[in-house]
């Protein structure tokens, strides 16, 4: 853990205070005192992911004046986060539940074994359970990982195969396939594809032709998810026009069923390759899934009023404290880093943020949220915290 930092409500505190310690004589750089305000944006564009910026591909943008939450919701912030993370820890839990079940109900004999090893490590339901609940999880997910990537390779063959085939026949096809992406548009939440795995669409190129073979295939993956689970794609959306443009220049019914079987199963198992990281990172897009039922209820939410990648900078910190704390979580769990669900850049994180004192200046100033994040960023050796 670094030394120390000190939080300041303003700039102009911040120069007071800077000048204060300079007249002491103990040295005190900008990044010693930081106003709230751009240690949040650097946690959440630099550290997290959570916001857009050139080097994530995340379509959420902090707007000083978004409408996103009503009136009450900033006079009770900590009832407001207890109900989300709460919920956030459960649905991390349910969706393993699932994906354990689907696993021990498939066919295939090596699949169906690891669903019922895991069926028997999942915590039973009830009270959240905590991080530790992972440990016996994580015992299995290099097994997990090595099955889960055997499939991958099987499907992406079979994907590349049919984009191989469409590019010999057409040399242009992949630069009109460029073109009909920017005509219409892309969004980076598809909604045909609730379940498009977050490994899945990673660090995809956004222009040219790489651009356009990233999107085919993921075209192709949400074809065959949704003729497996029996779902149809809006032909509005972009996706559904994109379809509909390549006509036959898809997989056969034949190879979308056996594609999308596939994909279900290993979506499952990667629930558990890096469930740890999951855990962690999966918590921006359960918030977006709470503020979506939340709003849809008239709680906490404006009804409308505002873009779905709007944040209100309260819902950043809001976000930021589940991670910070999720992460300080399995920190103290002296999990072994590096191994097979090497999570080891998480736990690297949260330390890297670790202060061995953290001090707040005009405590009144900040929200209950906010001064949490703080005290989170404190060093579990010394979880020194003055404001």
């Amino acid at each position: 853990a670094q030394s120390w930092v000190m939080f300041t409500p303003t700039e102009l505190l911040k120069l007071y205070v800077k000048e204060a310690f300079n007249r002491e004589g103990i040295p005190a750089p900008d990044a010693r005192i930081q106003t709230w305000t751009e240690f949040r944006a650097d946690l959440a564009r630099n550290v997290f992911g959570i916001l857009r910026t050139s080097a994530n591909r995340s379509s959420l943008v902090m707007k000083e004046g978004a409408g996103t939450l009503t009136p009450a919701t900033n006079m009770d912030q900590v009832a407001w986060f207890s109900e989300f993370d709460d919920w956030q820890k459960s649905a991390f839990w349910n969706e393993l539940r699932q994906a354990a079940q689907t696993l021990a109900e498939e066919k295939e004999e090596d699949v169906q074994r690891i669903g019922a090893k895991l069926i028997r490590s999942m915590p039973k339901e009830g009270k959240v359970p905590p991080a530790s609940a992972l440990a016996e999880i994580l015992a299995l997910a290099g097994e997990i990982k090595n099955l889960a990537d055997g499939m991958k390779s099987a499907t992406d063959r079979k994907i590349r195969s049919v984009l191989n085939l469409q590019v010999n026949r057409d040399r242009n096809f992949l630069d009109e396939l460029a073109a009909k992406i920017r005509d219409f548009g892309e969004n980076v939440e598809d909604p045909d594809d609730p379940d498009a795995d977050e490994e899945e669409e990673a660090s995809q190129p956004r222009i040219g032709r790489a651009a356009a073979m990233a999107r085919f295939s993921q075209v192709m993956r949400t074809l065959s998810r949704s003729r497996a689970s029996k779902r149809t794609i809006g032909k509005v959306s972009a996706t559904g026009q994109l379809i509909e443009w390549l006509g036959d220049r898809t997989l056969s019914l034949e190879d979308q069923t056996i594609v999308g079987e596939s994909l279900i199963i290993q979506s499952a198992l990667r629930a558990f390759a890096n469930p740890a990281r999951r855990y962690i990172d999966g918590v921006v897009s359960r918030y977006r899934r709470f503020r979506r039922e939340r709003q849809a209820e008239e709680k906490w939410y404006a009804a409308s009023g505002f873009q779905a990648t709007d944040l209100h900078p309260l819902e950043v910190d809001v976000i930021l404290l589940s991670l910070l704390r999720a992460s300080d979580e399995l920190l103290r769990m002296n999990a072994p880093k590096g191994g097979p669900d090497s999570f080891s850049a998480a736990l690297d994180r949260i330390e890297r943020l670790y202060r061995n004192q953290v001090v707040v200046d005009e405590a009144t100033d900040f929200s209950p949220v906010q001064l949490a994040c703080m005290a989170t960023l404190a060093s579990p050796a010394t979880r020194s915290f003055f404001a």
